[in-house]
Parts: structure tokens; sequence; C-alpha cells
């Protein structure tokens, strides 16, 4: 994840909880109708963060695909050779695995 994108995500959440940290010490210094009032803007605030994350774990994702599809095009030969070696990788634990478990 390139680093201008996590402060972003960062300084985002960061704000996000500012704000509901806030809304929450309203809603403990007053009664009643403040602070369900209070309380309904932390809500607020807490799901307006979680979908501003979502959106953007969404379009990372969709950039680390593309970056990867991208990668794996310009080296075929190179994504060959790492499938194969993942591949031989797993082929050896599950055989270790397997001797373990009969002795």
């Amino acid at each position: 994840m390139p680093k201008s994108l996590i402060k972003s995500v960062t300084s985002d959440l960061e704000t996000n909880l500012k704000e509901i940290t806030r809304n929450l010490k309203t809603a403990t210094a007053k009664s009643g109708d403040e602070a369900e009032m209070a309380i309904a803007r932390a809500a607020e605030a807490l799901s307006q963060a979680a979908q501003q994350l979502s959106v953007q774990a969404k379009e990372q994702s969709r950039a680390l695909a593309k970056g990867a599809t991208d990668t794996v095009k310009k080296h075929p030969a190179a994504t060959a050779a790492a499938i194969a070696v993942a591949a031989a990788a797993l082929v050896s634990l599950l055989v270790a695995r397997q001797r373990a478990d009969k002795g």
C-alpha cells in the first residue's frame, strides 16, 4: 500500500475518531435528549468512517489487483517461476505433514 494512501487513510480515521470521541464526551456531560443526540451523532460519525474505509479499501484493492495483473503481463516467465516455487513449497509442506501424521 503506498505511503500516501496510508497517510490519507490514517488521517481520515483520526479525524473521524476525534469527532466520535467529542460526541461521546458531550453525551457523558449532558443528560436526556442532549445526550441521546450526542450519541446519535457519534454513531453517525462511526457509520460514515466505516463506509469511508470500505470505499477506500475497495479502491485500493482494485489498484493492487491491476498492478499485479500488469506485473504478470510484463514478466510472464518470472511469474511462472514464482508459481512453480510456491507450488513446490506447498507440496513439500503437505508431504512433510503427511509423514508427521503417520509417524
